[in-house]
């Protein structure tokens, strides 16, 4: 299911004690400082905590001696539930070792180890024919525009959030609470406290029911 953020702003400016004006159609109906707000409640949620929600598949093929190739944008995961320092990336559905040290000397077979190179993973050995390589990794990106491009900032109307249906109400709750907590110039003003409570709560149910991953490391680019 998809968070529309149109729709997102206008139930984030509806609610008691808001201080905007609901009935937004289009991007100029827009209060800045509101938009501001809700990324803001997005981001510090989105990244405060490995939900399972985030946890996205990326798949390709290589080609013939070609070792380097562009990762997602995300940190891929650690498999601790396995062993120690085995990430989630596999060639034809074998694990990958991680060696930062690899010394690529011409070789070439079937991919066993790995390392990351700015924003690239490089296999080793240089694959000698297609291989589908397999990555499994927390997203940084918090939606879609509508051209279902990944983006880290919500402005447009038709821009959304993709999770599954069953954290759709409770993620949303989360983001109304702290976006009108955020937008609260003072932790003195009477609406303050009941909006942060509220926010404490939906998220920590949010937490709880969401089947967050085991996440103990992660190669981060």
């Amino acid at each position: 299911m998809t968070i529309n953020f149109l729709d997102l702003y206008n139930d984030v400016a509806s609610q008691p004690w808001s201080m905007f004006d609901s009935g937004a159609v289009v991007k100029e109906d827009f209060e800045l400082a509101l938009v501001s707000s809700i990324n803001k409640a997005i981001v510090d949620i989105w990244y405060s905590y490995p939900f399972s929600f985030r946890v996205k598949k990326y798949a390709f093929s290589t080609l013939p001696n070609n070792s380097k190739y562009e990762l997602p944008n995300g940190n891929i995961l650690n498999e601790d539930s396995i062993e120690d320092n085995l990430f989630a990336i596999k060639a034809n559905n074998e694990y990958l070792s991680y060696n930062p040290d690899i010394s690529l000397d011409g070789k070439t077979g079937k991919p066993q180890e790995f390392y990351i190179d700015d924003d690239n993973i490089v296999l080793y050995p240089v694959p000698d024919k297609r291989y589908q390589i397999s990555i499994k990794y927390l997203t940084l990106s918090i939606g879609f525009d509508k051209d279902e491009n990944e983006i880290f900032y919500l402005e447009n109307p038709t821009d959304y959030i993709d999770i599954p249906a069953k954290y759709e109400t409770l993620f949303k709750n989360t983001i109304l609470a702290k976006a009108l907590v955020d937008s609260i110039a003072s932790v003195n003003d009477e609406n303050y406290a009941g909006y942060r409570l509220q926010f404490d709560k939906a998220y920590k149910l949010l937490i709880k029911v969401s089947n967050p991953v085991k996440k103990s490391m992660s190669i981060q680019f």
